[in-house]
């Protein structure tokens, strides 16, 4: 039976999900929006005379973009802060001198912490009114996440939007 005609089920839907991340201190009512995990097979080919045989190459993650909102307090104190667990020292600081080390991958994905993504699932009748309820559906977790370009927004007196914080984080792997 087609999901269309079965009033029971209902596909997964782009604005019902949740992002949380370990160590960062950013809620997920704050994330906007979020791309969910990618990959890319390489692919090498060998040539025979007048034939190309193709062959499946390594699998490589790609980077993932998430948008928060900024709120006083919030994202952007916690992404500096994270910053600065991975390892960073602002020149400003008298103890830069001394710091030779930087930032490391041990350090960089404990700032952050595990990043999972849930999409939400709706469920038939659990509501009060007969409506829907959601519960966890489909979850994704990053493995060895850590961020590589953190954009803290613009300001524009011709605009009413929130501001937004977009980050990209890099991982080894994902896991469904």
């Amino acid at each position: 039976m087609s999901w269309w005609s079965d009033v029971k089920t209902e596909p997964y839907r782009q604005f019902r999900f949740k992002v949380s991340f370990q160590s960062l201190g950013i809620e997920s009512y704050h994330v906007m929006k979020a791309d969910k995990p990618m990959f890319k097979v390489g692919e090498y080919s060998h040539k025979v005379y007048n034939h190309q045989f193709n062959y499946p190459g390594r699998l490589v993650w790609d980077p993932i973009t998430i948008t928060v909102v900024d709120m006083p307090g919030g994202a952007q104190a916690s992404l500096t802060a994270a910053l600065e667990a991975a390892g960073y020292v602002s020149p400003s600081v008298a103890a830069a001198q001394n710091a030779t080390d930087g930032l490391s991958k041990f350090s960089a994905t404990s700032a952050l912490g595990t990043v999972t993504m849930t999409q939400m699932k709706a469920q038939a009748g659990g509501g009060a009114t007969g409506g829907s309820t959601h519960a966890d559906g489909d979850v994704w977790t990053l493995h060895n996440a850590f961020l590589t370009d953190v954009k803290f927004g613009s300001l524009d007196y011709g605009s009413e939007d929130a501001v937004q914080i977009q980050m990209t984080i890099r991982y080894d792997w994902a896991q469904y």
